[in-house]
């Protein structure tokens, strides 16, 4: 009997940690698994933080780049906007024969073209501002001609020579396009020929002889004191009486 109970203890005592292990078993296998998924949400807490800050970097790199870009080109824009002007706020270099604001200092113009028949020179852009004259200095001692007809077509930008009749341009006539051309013998400025007109249109004819055989000083200039235009200029002296270019 007592070797009964004994046997009966063994067996209760087996069973009884047999339930123990397989409690502490479960006990580290739940610790195991939620060891695991707190790992899992941290590498993807991680994960997240890594992707807001990379697009926090992307929308701030762009954000920058569009603005840096933006501005420069507004930048950019702006100054192939501005550009300077000629007009009478620079009156004294307005033209390639500036300064020639007076007879001492007028522009030497050399002849175009010189034979022994007559010499020539065309000046295709002069501009005169408000209140300003332009003089030109023209050799005529050295051409050596026996006469000398003097020969002068100044026309404002837009104007034609001959008008309507010839089929070319005519522009309104007024004191905003009138122009006056005076001729000075150089040697001792007396006054040779004068002629204004305000329809931008001049030619100017002198009669040979001996009148216009030395150095001449032309000097084109408008009454109007506010006109403002561009201007061609011709000049020729011919060893004889030619015909009128205008006759159409």
């Amino acid at each position: 009997m007592q070797t009964s109970n004994k046997s009966i203890r063994a067996i209760a005592l087996t069973f009884l940690l047999a339930g123990c292990k397989a409690l502490g078993g479960d006990e580290l296998g739940d610790g195991d698994e939620t060891t695991d998924t707190s790992a899992g949400e941290s590498s993807s807490s991680l994960t997240s933080t890594s992707d807001s800050t990379s697009s926090t970097s992307d929308d701030s790199t762009s954000s920058t780049s569009d603005d840096s870009t933006s501005s420069t080109s507004d930048d950019s824009t702006s100054d192939d906007s501005s550009s300077g002007e000629t007009g009478n706020a620079d009156c004294e270099l307005n033209d390639l024969y500036e300064p020639n604001p007076s007879a001492a200092e007028a522009s030497m113009m050399t002849w175009q073209s010189a034979t022994e028949w007559s010499a020539y020179r065309i000046i295709n852009d002069a501009y005169l501002c408000p209140g300003e004259g332009d003089w030109y200095h023209f050799d005529v001692d050295s051409l050596g001609y026996a006469e000398h007809f003097l020969y002068i077509r100044a026309l404002i930008k837009d104007a034609g020579l001959c008008g309507l009749g010839c089929g070319d341009p005519v522009i309104p006539a007024g004191p905003q396009h009138a122009m006056t051309i005076e001729v000075y013998r150089a040697v001792d400025m007396q006054l040779l020929a004068t002629l204004t007109q305000d329809d931008g249109v001049l030619a100017l004819n002198g009669g040979g002889g001996d009148n216009f055989s030395n150095d001449l000083l032309i000097h084109v200039f408008s009454p109007t004191l506010d006109a403002e235009y561009p201007y061609r200029l011709t000049v020729e002296i011919r060893n004889y009486d030619g015909e009128d270019e205008c006759e159409c």
